[in-house]
Formats: structure tokens, sequence, C-alpha cells
């Protein structure tokens, strides 16, 4: 029987999700499914609006056998680097298959974009276009065309590459090319509502919204509309409905102080060596932190943005100056890739996946080509570094992405309220096994 991977944040879980879990099923039987889910913060630089083990908990719940955290190096990043660790993670797990959405229901067409966007002539040409103030999906879309052939209209691949699900498609493709080419591509064709898409959309019937739009909702200040509600599994929305009427949802404005407090004390080439800096980057940021006008995070984000500079890229940016995350550990986890697997929560299937798992890293024969399977911390991580300290002996490659994940945990908390921080789950907690 195959195994499928799929690659998400589920912040929060939606009808969307549970569509694509019915639809790979539809398709393919009563298959296992593998999830790799950004853990404490997400691709977009955000604090995860729930605890990873409750959006764990609403995956399995909604059809997820095994679901498995996206260590922070991986998550926190562009298209590229989050796609990269996804498929790495899931090829590592078992995963055959790699299903994902996408705006369009042409696969060859992503597929050559995908193709030609590792070609180094196209990446070269790229630069130089660029160079002349062509806009990026102007150029890129040209030189694909070009490429590919007169089939496909320029106008219509500048579309196809704007569009976010298709920018992670693309990104997905080019990761299995390049890291397990075994791996099957899966698209489903995203229905209902778009990802940026704010109004609510509906697909035979039920009511659908992206996560923007939901996150959006839980954040006004205004009555939670009965509307976006619709929008989740019932579980999902009553539970959504409880932690916001108890304030005890994140909100990532509440790290200001700290992004702040890290980099007061940077020079411009401190900066320059966070990942996401370059360009010069680095000494608009200095000069921006020390505004008198710049007061929160938006302002400070509004400050930088530009075309060049895009909100996501500076939104991770700000999560990467939290994080200490600098480009040359980066380097060296994408080198490595992911380097364990951490079950957050799991079905009867995802046991037996586990147990799979286990046994293969135990295996002298396997282990080189196996990662071992992290259910307790502590086991894999001195206790000083636990707790970010430095301790005597320096850290494998493998605790310094695991105990990255410890401090976006403990970094995350601060996103919440003072009640919310009352309530926090332990990061030692144990996966949650969900009997159907």
């Amino acid at each position: 029987m195959s195994t499928v991977g799929i690659i998400a944040e589920y912040n929060p879980f939606h009808n969307g999700h549970r569509y694509q879990l019915q639809e790979v099923r539809r398709r393919l039987g009563d298959v296992p499914i593998i999830t790799a889910m950004s853990g404490n913060f997400t691709q977009r630089g955000e604090a995860a609006i729930a605890d990873k083990w409750t959006r764990g908990r609403w995956a399995v719940d909604g059809g997820v056998s095994l679901l498995l955290e996206l260590p922070t190096a991986f998550a926190l990043r562009s298209a590229q680097g989050f796609a990269a660790g996804g498929v790495r993670l899931l090829a590592a797990a078992g995963a055959d298959i790699i299903a994902f959405g996408a705006e369009t229901d042409n696969l060859s067409l992503l597929q050559n974009i995908a193709a030609l966007s590792s070609d180094e002539a196209i990446v070269a040409s790229l630069k130089t276009r660029l160079k002349t103030g062509r806009p990026y999906a102007a150029a890129v879309s040209e030189l694909l065309q070009e490429k590919i052939g007169s089939g496909y209209p320029a106008e219509n691949i500048e579309e196809i590459i704007k569009s976010p699900n298709n920018i992670l498609a693309i990104q997905y493709l080019r990761a299995i090319n390049k890291y397990a080419p075994a791996l099957k591509p899966l698209l489903i064709h995203r229905k209902g509502a778009g990802y940026h898409q704010t109004d609510i959309g509906h697909l035979d019937g039920t009511p659908m919204a992206g996560a923007s739009a939901i996150r959006n909702a839980l954040q006004s200040t205004e009555d939670f509309a009965s509307e976006i509600l619709q929008t989740m599994p019932s579980p999902v929305a009553d539970e959504l409905l409880r932690l916001k009427g108890q304030d005890t949802l994140t909100d990532t404005a509440l790290l200001f102080p700290a992004i702040l407090g890290r980099l007061l004390p940077m020079t411009a080439g401190d900066i320059s060596r966070l990942q996401g800096v370059g360009e010069g980057l680095e000494n608009l940021l200095w000069s921006a932190i020390r505004d008198g006008k710049v007061d929160n995070l938006s302002s400070l984000i509004g400050s930088l943005k530009s075309k060049r500079y895009p909100y996501t890229r500076l939104a991770r940016l700000m999560i990467a100056a939290l994080l200490n995350i600098t480009g040359e550990a980066v380097s060296r986890f994408d080198e490595s890739g992911p380097l364990y697997i951490r079950p957050l929560a799991f079905d009867e299937k995802g046991r037996q996946i586990l147990a799979v798992l286990r046994d293969r890293y135990r295996d002298e024969d396997d282990k080189r080509n196996a990662l071992p399977v992290i259910t307790s911390v502590k086991d894999f991580l001195p206790r000083l570094a636990r707790r970010g300290a430095a301790v005597a002996k320096p850290l494998t490659l493998l605790q310094e992405m695991l105990s990255l994940d410890v401090l976006a945990a403990e970094l995350w908390s601060l996103s919440l309220s003072e009640t919310g921080r009352k309530n926090i789950v332990p990061e030692n907690k144990a996966a949650i096994y969900y009997k159907r």
C-alpha cells in the first residue's frame, strides 16, 4: 500500500484541508497519510495561532495518520527551503507519494517550470533581466515561455507563478527532483476559497475559507462570524471560539519587545549574519530600529517593505532575529536535511508507521539511511541546552536543530497574553495517540 505525504501548517485546520485528505483517499483508497507540519512559527514569519500539539490533534481528528513536526530550521523559510525540508522529512518517514494543492490542475506545466527553474542558464538570464528593472514574475514568465514553447502564453505562466499554492507546488517538484526522485507527485486542484481570499467560497455546498481569512476573523475585535465557523470542522471551530473567548490565541505583535531586545545590541555586521539578510538590508534594519517612529512590529516591517524586500521575507527575518538563526547555520541544516522524526499526533496507522521507523533506526544495516524518532527531548539534548544555555561539550548538528525547536517553543509563548501563558503545553509533552 502507498503512503502519502503532505506538507502543511494547519493554521488552523479547515474544510479545505479536510477536502484534500478526502480527495487523496478517494483517488488512492484508505492509504496512510503522513503530514510534515510547521511547529511554533509558520512559513509566513508568524506565531502559529495555536500550539503545535493542538493543531496536530485537529489534523489527526480530520484524517491524518501521522503528524510530524517540520523542524523550525525548515519551517521558517522561503518557499524553496520550506518545500525542501518537508519533502526530505516525508521521504525519510517512508512516504512514496507527495500530495499537494495548486490553483492550476496542469501538473505537466508545473513540472516543466520546476525543471527549468533549476536550470543554471535560466537562473543566469533571470539575474540579467532583473538588473534592468524587469519585475520578477514577468521576467521569469518570459524566460520560461521561451524555453517551454508557444503552447503556454507568457501571461499565463506569469499568473501561475504569482499564485501562492502554485509557487509552493513548483518548489515541491524541484525538491522531489533534487532529493527524492522516487517520490510521485499527486496534484490536488485547489477549489473553493483562494489562499489570500478574504471572503467565503463554497465547494459542493461546503463553506470554504483560506487560513488567512480565518486568522483575520479570529484576531478581529468584532464577534466571530458564524459563517467563518462553518468553514472548519466543528471541533476545530468550537475550540478556536473557546480560545478566543479566553484570550488565549497568539498575537505575533506581542513579540516586538523581544525582537527589539535581540536586535538593538547588534551591529550592522551582526545583523548581516542573520538568515534572510542581504543586499544592504542590514543597514536599513539597523537604522529602522533606532527610529523613534518605529514603536511596534507592523511599523518596523512597514518601514522596510519594498519590491526588493517583501513583507513575508521581512516577517521571517524578525523571527530569525528573535531565534538568532544565522545564514551559516541554515546552510549546514540545508546540507544535512532534517535529522530526526518528531511525532506530535497519530492514529493506529500512524503508530504502525512509527514502529517501522524505530525498527529501521535500530537495525545497524539500515541505520545510516534512517532517522531517529524523538518522543522525548531530554533523551537527545543536555539539560542546559534545553534552556538555551551553553554546554561544556559542543552540540551535534542534530542537537542544534532540536534546540532551535525548543527555543522556538519558549519564545512562541511570548506571543500569548498573560492568561494564555498560564496554560502552555510543555515542550516535552508526549505525542497524542488518537484512537478512532
